[in-house]
């Protein structure tokens, strides 16, 4: 009877230990996944940082070439206006010219 129970003991031993080295292993499985994937979402992070960057300052590039348009077209614009009363005025003074 202490022979049988000495023998159920140590298979129970011998089954714990094999469920525990499985366990360690699959632990360790995972682990390496875990960190394999730390290791890849880093990367995509700093591949987006860098296209987030890159095209923040093409945005920006892009506004400050837009703000320099508008104060040109702007300038232009009241260069024109300046003209055309300047060429109103002496249309008037022509048209006075004329009737006198």
């Amino acid at each position: 009877m202490m022979l049988m129970l000495a023998l159920l003991i140590v298979t129970l031993i011998i089954i714990l230990t094999m469920n525990m080295v499985r366990l360690s292993r699959k632990y360790n499985q995972l682990r390496l996944q875990i960190d394999g994937s730390s290791v890849e979402i880093e990367k995509k992070r700093k591949e987006f940082e860098a296209l987030l960057l890159e095209r923040t300052a093409t945005i920006r590039k892009v506004n400050e070439d837009l703000q320099y348009e508008i104060q040109e077209r702007m300038k232009s614009e009241e260069l024109l206006k300046e003209e055309v009363k300047r060429l109103q005025s002496e249309l008037e003074s022509y048209k006075r010219a004329s009737q006198q």
